[in-house]
């Protein structure tokens, strides 16, 4: 038949386009876990309840009045959709709006177009959290649907703009994207104007959207602060530098050669974004030769900022299918077009490669779907959600009713995490603090960490009790979000404060005081004898109870690991590892378990299976740490130099392999490898970057002792202790250096500084 190459591509676009959208359903119908779900449905709770905006903080404890500029009316939705049916349709809110994105950015798609959307899936839904960015993806996808079109057509629906503005601005504070669009319209068009033959069309189809783009514009004062919305948006900005090390997604992907080798990782849908990366670099290319300049430059500015920033993936992914699909399909087309009009009698061939190409990528994508109906992917990603409607485990629900049943008094203290969720679920209660940028800012998040790392007894805790009237504490034990940051061991000891709750979510500590009395003797818990049964919810043969009963044995194990009750740990982590074997997370846990109790065999090969299931900074940097302590110094420095390729902290990495270098007497390597940490550079607060300087110079200190350069030796050493004046190990190391170089009376002063310091409380 004549047409039979364009039914072969009208299929394969048909099967291709089905193929995302069933794939945007299963990636967007999962349980609500969101760290930010709670203040923001709290916050549209507030403005149902008292039909007023929230001007001020009206949520948490510690900054009571404080100016908040943030659009109240996506909370609203989302509290009214669970006011009609709870979590369950918060749940297929989400799939209902991965479908619509993808749906918008499918307008007249060709096959490269497809290919790129099923690639976007991933990073379309990991901006679609219950939480008031969904509706800036949706709208985003929206803004750029009608000013693709209008660009390519000329044909005008452009009234939509200031309409879908007003909306938005109300919605929330990505609005700011929305006039990133309209600007990048303008671009798109100004780039036409060097080609003679587009020009003129190009200054008509400015000129008639000119006054669209400027109503859209206007549109954005449409809100209850008016222009002060921007003083919120600029206090965002200003924050992202400093906050960075409390909200995860304002760091940047991590570019090395890992990368390369997750993009291989098929069934890992984090694979996709490098693969739709990828894609957009061969679009931007094209669109340099074929002369479409704005797109080009369009989507090279999108690439970049999805590399600076993961928050900007999902905006990024609808940037790559619309154009960066539009400039390929043109090619594609030209394609078939040839094809057809070809005087070879024979398609079979084409028809061929392009029918077996299509099933491939439904197949994968299938497969894909499949990874998030069974929970496979969610257990070994280790996301703290699983698919299907509902709650989130993670989200300390008997803890909450344990607080409201027993009507616990005072003022309460949670963790980072917690706090959303707690203003949510315990209205009568505000959070210390909640995942919101502003109006905390980083001195408060920082009190808040500190506090939540030291233990009860403290005097810094005694003073945060007593400033802030706090009676109890609630903090997540989820292996995920909370139980590494707090010293349960040492709370569950503490004298001023009681254990009077603890499951596998979550522990409530209750203060030690005359009026708490009968609570504590009612309900004090022995974290060394207390059990951890099974809830409700594990029970069943389903894939969800299936999920469930993985998490709350993986969480319960990893519990009892921290308060060194390793019998009961191991038990219950070999119960997880017999639901899923292939967790990564899993094996190192059940690695750093081993290495506790001395198995240092069953702790290597725990090891190797977690780096084999999923190669993780972490991973290989506790193997190399496990080698170092067996003397095992080359394989040491292999595994570190894993760790170092694919991880955040690679300064740290190089770091300890100088040391090691240091160990094995090879000191010209090991400020070879001290000066790479240097380059890499430190992370974290500023107190963090202080430390790991002392530490590194402590690291050259000792290199130049080993080369016998003891004046280098003790510039470094004198600058360790300089930066970290409180240790006294480095004076003392000091001091030792100056008794090797014969200076006596230095060597006594730096001593006696030490001494001192030992005496005296440590700082740190």
């Amino acid at each position: 038949m004549p047409d039979s190459p364009w039914r072969v591509r009208r299929i394969a676009i048909v099967a291709l386009a089905t193929a995302a959208l069933i794939y945007a359903f299963c990636a967007g119908f999962r349980t609500i876990g969101d760290f930010d779900f709670g203040w923001q449905i709290s916050a549209g709770r507030y403005l149902a309840q008292h039909h007023q905006m929230p001007r001020a903080d009206v949520l948490a404890l510690t900054q009571p009045g404080t100016e908040w500029l943030y659009p109240p009316f996506g909370g609203l939705i989302l509290y009214l959709v669970f006011a009609a049916g709870g979590y369950a349709a918060l749940s297929w809110l989400l799939a209902a709006a991965a479908v619509l994105t993808i749906s918008l950015l499918l307008r007249r798609p060709g096959m490269a177009t497809c290919l790129a959307a099923i690639l976007a899936v991933p990073s379309v839904v990991f901006r679609e959290n219950p939480r008031a960015e969904l509706f800036t993806t949706v709208l985003f996808a929206v803004y750029l649907a009608l000013l693709w079109s209008y660009f390519r057509t000329g044909r005008r629906r452009l009234w939509l703009l200031p309409a879908v503005m007003i909306l938005w601005v109300n919605l929330h504070p990505g609005f700011i994207s929305g006039l990133a669009l309209l600007s990048g319209y303008v671009v798109l068009e100004t780039c036409e104007l060097p080609f003679r033959e587009r020009r003129a069309a190009a200054l008509e189809r400015l000129r008639k959207a000119v006054p669209w783009l400027l109503a859209a514009v206007v549109a954005t004062l449409l809100n209850p602060w008016g222009i002060r919305v921007y003083a919120g948006i600029i206090r965002q900005n200003r924050s992202v530098k400093e906050l960075g090390d409390f909200i995860g997604e304002w760091s940047r992907p991590n570019l090395s050669y890992a990368a390369v080798h997750q993009m291989f990782r098929w069934r890992d849908p984090e694979s996709s974004f490098w693969w739709l990366l990828a894609f957009s670099v061969i679009a931007i290319a094209v669109g340099i030769r074929r002369k479409h300049l704005g797109a080009a430059v369009l989507l090279a500015g999108a690439s970049a900022l999805s590399v600076q920033y993961l928050r900007f993936q999902g905006l990024f992914a609808c940037m790559a299918v619309v154009l960066g699909g539009a400039v390929l399909d043109e090619i594609e087309f030209r394609g078939w077009q040839r094809a057809s009009t070809s005087t070879v009698p024979n398609l079979n061939p084409l028809r061929s490669i392009v029918a077996i190409g299509c099933a491939l990528l439904v197949l994968c994508t299938g497969i894909r779907c499949a990874d998030l109906v069974t929970n496979r992917h969610y257990i070994e990603a280790g996301e703290v959600v699983l698919f299907g409607p509902g709650e989130a485990t993670w989200f300390p629900e008997r803890a909450a009713k344990f607080i409201e049943d027993n009507h616990l008094a005072g003022n309460m203290f949670n963790d980072y995490n917690l706090g959303g969720f707690l203003e949510w679920r315990l209205p009568q209660h505000k959070a210390y603090v909640d995942s919101r940028a502003i109006p905390f800012g980083i001195d408060r998040l920082v009190q808040q960490r500190t506090l939540l790392r030291t233990p009860l007894d403290s005097p810094q805790w005694a003073q945060a009790a007593a400033q802030n009237n706090v009676n109890f504490a609630v903090v997540s034990l989820d292996r995920y979000t909370g139980l590494g940051k707090v010293p349960l061991q040492d709370d569950c000891r503490s004298r001023s404060w009681r254990t009077v709750y603890l499951d596998e979510t979550a522990a409530v500590f209750l203060r030690n005081t005359t009026e708490n009395t009968a609570l504590i003797q009612k309900f004090g818990i022995d974290c060394a004898t207390m059990q951890l049964p099974p809830p409700d919810y594990t029970r069943g043969t389903t894939y969800r109870a299936r999920g469930n009963a993985y998490n709350f044995f993986a969480n319960a194990g990893s519990v009892f690991y921290v308060l060194a009750r390793d019998r009961d740990a191991e038990q219950f982590l070999l119960q997880a590892a017999a639901i899923e074997p292939h967790d990564a997370n899993l094996h190192l846990t059940l690695a750093q378990l081993y290495q506790a109790e001395g198995q240092l065999q069953e702790a290597e090969r725990e090891y190797k299976s977690s780096v084999a299931e999923r190669p993780t900074d972490l991973a290989w940097y506790l193997l190399g740490i496990l080698y170092g302590k067996q003397q095992r110094y080359a394989e040491a420095i292999a595994a570190l130099e894993h760790s170092a390729g694919i991880s955040y902290q690679a300064a740290d990495r190089y770091r300890v392999i100088g040391q090691i270098q240091n160990t094995m007497g090879n000191p010209t390597a090991a400020l070879e490898s001290l000066d790479r940490a240097e380059h890499a550079g430190s992370h974290g607060s500023v107190d963090d970057r202080r430390i790991f300087a002392s530490q590194l110079a402590a690291a050259r200190a000792r290199s130049w002792e080993l080369l016998h350069d003891l004046n280098r030796a003790i510039e470094e050493q004198s600058r360790a202790a300089d930066l970290m004046p409180d240790d006294p190990n480095r004076w003392a190391a000091l001091a030792s250096l100056y008794r090797e170089q014969g200076n006596s009376q230095k060597a006594q002063q730096a001593q006696a500084r030490a001494d001192s310091l030992v005496r005296a409380p440590v700082s740190r």
